[in-house]
């Protein structure tokens, strides 16, 4: 008997640590206010993906994200990561 798997998509959102300075968000803020918007107090920029995995369970296929976070997708040193799970 195999078992059955079923594919998930896997959105992936990678930002840097609260403590590394941010020059992006930084110049994204500036050009938020010289457009006007002034209320902005704070932009953090990051990196976002999409993951297609074939897998017999949600656990099993957030596992597998999970690692392909820590050994590829993310720099842990620096970064930090969220993975959100559906069914495709």
């Amino acid at each position: 008997m195999t078992a059955t798997t079923q594919t998930y998509l896997a959105e992936v959102f990678i930002t840097l640590k609260r403590l590394v300075n941010d020059p992006e968000g930084v110049e994204i803020k500036h050009g938020l206010h010289n457009l006007g918007y002034e209320g902005v107090a704070e932009v953090r920029s990051g990196k976002y993906m999409q993951v297609s995995i074939e897998a017999e369970s949600e656990a099993s296929a957030r596992a597998g994200v999970v690692e392909m976070c820590e050994r590829l997708l993310c720099n842990p040193v620096i970064e930090e990561y969220r993975v959100d799970i559906s069914q495709k």
